[in-house]
């Protein structure tokens, strides 16, 4: 609970996992209100249950050789920090590492990209955090957009003249998603020609690379897939929208599809049924399709396959 509580308020809150996530993603350097490590003597009885104030952090030795500090590494709450440089083996479970997937692509100078992030093995994924390099010299960075991961401003950092993109997320449970569900999204804008599988890495040069698996530390992996037009859900434009919004697809072969949309209950408002070409396809969505302002998912599916975003239609 000493580690837990951050930002030294004495208390503990939602407070201290943003000031612990600004430090992960190297956007602070050090915390605003606390130090790295507290020193709480040994012999301190401490209160069960509820977060200890006023402890004894220091003690004056007479020639005793029997004194004892407990360190406490702030904001480690599983006890798991590395406290000597020498041993920093790292926590590596048994199993594969949590793949992510993205399209290849080699968009041309001054072309905006949107990068969908999918994974064939997202299962029982309590958390993720990451280093993403990308080369400033070919891409210039411009946002990242939640997919089904709320990945929200607070949950990553940019380091534009570095090229480094920095990410920390964590659910309030586990997760899993199939293959064919849109992570995140990254947009790019292209000033110079190159691939996306030549310039974009994990790394673990701000931010450790890792994920949360099922009591697991699972390493990331980045694959590049060829084929662009397996099945795909693109985010509608604009978004937010008041008027119209256009949504983009792609499909394997022509065929059936639903696009289906959902309230923020899961009940289905509204439905696109269709006919569609193998390759991209596109739909227009118009204001009055859908209810109420606010918050809606859609989601398409076609023979077994699903893929959902999610989109907002603007008030007046």
């Amino acid at each position: 609970m000493i580690a837990a509580n951050v930002n030294d308020d004495n208390r503990i809150s939602g407070a201290d996992l943003i000031e612990m996530r600004r430090t992960i993603l190297g956007l602070d350097n050090q915390f605003t209100n606390n130090i790295s490590w507290r020193f709480i003597d040994a012999r301190e009885v401490l209160p069960d249950g509820t977060l200890p104030q006023d402890y004894a952090e220091e003690f004056r030795v007479y020639g005793q050789d029997d004194q004892n500090f407990t360190a406490v590494k702030i904001g480690d709450v599983n006890a798991t920090a590395t406290t000597n440089f020498a041993d920093s083996a790292e926590a590596e479970g048994n199993h594969s590492a949590l793949q992510f997937s993205v399209f290849e692509a080699t968009p041309e100078s001054g072309e905006r990209i949107e990068v969908d992030v999918t994974s064939d093995n997202f299962s029982d994924v309590l958390g993720l955090q990451f280093t993403l390099e990308y080369d400033q010299g070919v891409f210039e960075f411009l946002e990242l957009k939640e997919g089904v991961l709320d990945i929200v401003e607070g949950n990553y950092g940019h380091f534009s003249e570095a090229g480094m993109l920095t990410v920390s997320w964590n659910g309030l449970k586990a997760n899993s998603y199939k293959k064919h569900e849109v992570l995140f999204t990254l947009v790019f804008r292209a000033k110079d020609q190159g691939s996306l599988s030549e310039t974009l890495q994990f790394s673990d040069v701000i931010t450790k690379s890792e994920a949360y698996v099922g009591g697991e530390i699972r390493k990331l992996s980045l694959r590049f897939l060829e084929d662009s037009r397996a099945f795909a859900l693109y985010q509608n434009a604009p978004n937010p929208f008041d008027s119209e919004t256009i949504i983009k697809f792609d499909l394997p072969e022509s065929g059936p599809a639903d696009l289906a949309f959902y309230d923020a209950t899961g009940q289905v408002v509204f439905m696109i049924r269709g006919d569609y070409a193998a390759g991209q396809n596109q739909v227009r969505l118009e204001r009055s399709d859908l209810p109420v302002q606010g918050l809606y998912y859609y989601e398409l599916s076609i023979d077994g396959q699903r893929a959902t975003k999610k989109l907002v239609v603007a008030g007046k």
